[in-house]
């Protein structure tokens, strides 16, 4: 029995990616009032658009060389099979590279300059401060990541039924 949605990954790669060219277009009023320059404008679209697509990619092609149609198959927490652990190790890097660049590289002040295009409201006046983005990025990683092996720990997907991974 099939979930439905063989492979969200690319599906919900494909919505968020939606937004990039959105909050592109908005960023030109960060431009225009010297913000941000057009080449850091281009560089956060560009480097938003690799890593959504990179991961949307990366999870669709573990599914498939797990040999599973149901993606909750890897969902699984513990992971108990191969492949599930190659997920859940993507999905750890994804979380991981995504705090290292807020801490320990550039990542907020980026973030500070050009989130306020990706946003709800206007772009010209909303303001972030880089402490404000990397407290906001932890909790949300943080809660995200609990929350998420807390409901997968306690109320598992049903796979039982399922042709899942062994």
């Amino acid at each position: 029995m099939s979930s439905g949605l063989t492979y969200p990954w690319i599906f919900g790669g494909a919505v968020l990616l939606l937004n990039v060219p959105l909050g592109y277009s908005r960023a030109g009023s960060l431009v225009a009032a010297g913000r941000i320059s057009e080449e850091e404008r281009r560089r956060f679209a560009t480097g938003v658009a690799l890593a959504i697509g990179g991961y949307a990619l990366a999870a669709t092609a573990i599914q498939v060389a797990s040999g599973v149609d149901d993606f909750f198959c890897l969902l699984v927490f513990p992971p108990r099979a191969v492949w599930s652990m190659v997920f859940w190790t993507l999905q750890a890097a994804m979380a991981g590279a995504l705090l290292w660049w807020v801490w320990r590289s550039d990542g907020a002040e980026v973030l500070a300059r050009n989130g306020p295009a990706y946003t709800r409201g206007s772009a010209m006046r909303t303001t972030y401060t880089p402490a404000k983005v990397r407290l906001w990025v932890t909790v949300l990683v943080v809660l995200s990541t609990v929350g998420g092996v807390v409901d997968l720990t306690f109320f598992p997907p049903d796979v039982l039924g399922r042709a899942c991974l062994r």
